[in-house]
């Protein structure tokens, strides 16, 4: 019976803490969506559950492992104990030789071996909750160097921007401004920078000389949190965490259903619902209903709406969609996007085509002008061979 019962404990602590391995994992994938969302608050709170599970399993099979222990060797240690003493007393009375007095000392300490098993289980648990922990705690390590000042809104400069990834150069001098409210493509090929723009924005990146100011404030000015806030940022390839849809929508955020159902419809999420057995409560990502690429882009521009930013980001986020899908994100950004500044960086004519401004990114350079004028520039008409007219 002890025997089933310890592996039991043993399988429900080593559940604990492949589920424990698993979301700190999956935390340290997710980082980038984690710190553009400021979601950090929320990753932490499911570790701290899942940790005190861990905990508590774990405490369990180490506690009925040393009782089992201790249960199994007594019987024996007990009796050898008695002889021992037994012995020590006969020496004394000149009954029994020194030998058996050795006996004693070397038979003795084997008694307490199962306390001290049962010590170093705790050692040893007390240790690994100690790495989670400081494995964990790299989402506040402050290597992120925070303003204290707060958002001032308006228009978006990057100034003279030069950076690198090691000795090579993406942007040599880049200069551009994007004004309140207005609505920019960004095209480049494939590796000119875009992504790269967008990071250091978010200033997950530091240019290496320029700067980089909204409403005339630099961002490095900016309290983190608040220049993150006021920015939704959609990837192209949105990351999903193990758990319900609801939850990775929400990313922690405490809204209303009516709100929720609101920004389910704009973002096509309804769509999805049809298929899923339990609706939003349908387990997705690892372990659950494996969501498409299209599917996952709606999930991120949802998580975007719900925070309602003033400068919101698209990185390739309608790549994946179908023809219908794409329209009715055009509408939305049209309807909803009014007043606020929309940056989408984009690939297809059909995008393109539509937006008053585009910024057109060549060999470390912007060029700022509409899709038309651009037209006449071979390296940008090149990029669309073949699309004109779709």
């Amino acid at each position: 019976v002890s025997s089933r019962r310890l592996r039991e404990k043993s399988h429900g602590a080593q559940v604990a803490k492949g589920r424990l391995r698993q979301f700190l994992t999956e935390t340290l994938r997710g980082i980038w969506v984690v710190k553009a969302m400021c979601a950090e608050r929320w990753r932490k709170k499911g570790f701290e559950k899942l940790q005190e599970r861990e905990t508590e399993k774990s405490l369990e099979r180490h506690l009925f492992s040393g009782f089992v222990m201790l249960w199994n060797h007594s019987g024996a240690r007990v009796i050898a104990l008695a002889i021992l003493l037994a012995g020590g007393i006969a020496m004394l009375d000149g009954k029994i030789s020194l030998g058996m007095l050795f006996f004693y000392l070397t038979v003795g300490p084997l008694v307490f071996s199962p306390f001290y098993y049962f010590i170093s289980l705790v050692r040893d648990y007390r240790i690994s909750s100690g790495a989670y922990r400081r494995i964990f705690s790299m989402l506040n390590i402050p290597t992120e160097f925070s303003g204290s000042g707060g958002w001032v809104g308006g228009r978006i400069e990057f100034k003279d921007i030069w950076f690198s990834y090691g000795d090579e150069w993406v942007l040599k001098g880049v200069s551009f401004a994007v004004e309140p409210g207005e609505h920019v493509a960004l095209v480049g090929r494939s590796g000119a920078g875009k992504s790269t723009l967008v990071n250091l924005l978010l200033r997950f990146y530091e240019p290496q000389r320029g700067k980089i100011r909204v409403g005339g404030m630099d961002v490095r000015d900016i309290d983190l949190g608040v220049l993150r806030g006021r920015i939704g940022m959609v990837p192209q390839d949105v990351f999903i965490f193990s758990g319900t849809l609801r939850e990775n929508i929400l990313m922690g955020m405490d809204v209303d259903e009516e709100r929720l159902e609101k920004v389910i419809r704009m973002a096509g999420i309804d769509r999805i619902l049809e298929k899923l057995p339990e609706g939003l409560d349908s387990v997705v990502g690892e372990g659950g209903y494996g969501l498409s690429g299209g599917e996952r882009q709606r999930v991120g521009i949802a998580r975007v709406l719900l925070r309602e930013p003033e400068v919101v980001i698209f990185d390739e986020a309608m790549s994946a969609l179908d023809s219908y899908s794409e329209m009715k994100i055009k509408e939305f950004i049209e309807d909803w996007g009014k007043g606020r500044t929309f940056v989408v960086i984009a690939h297809r004519w059909s995008t393109v085509r539509d937006f008053p401004s585009v910024l057109f990114l060549h060999e470390g350079r912007v060029i700022k002008s509409t899709h038309e004028e651009l037209m006449r520039i071979k390296e940008y008409r090149e990029m669309f061979k073949g699309e004109e007219g779709k």
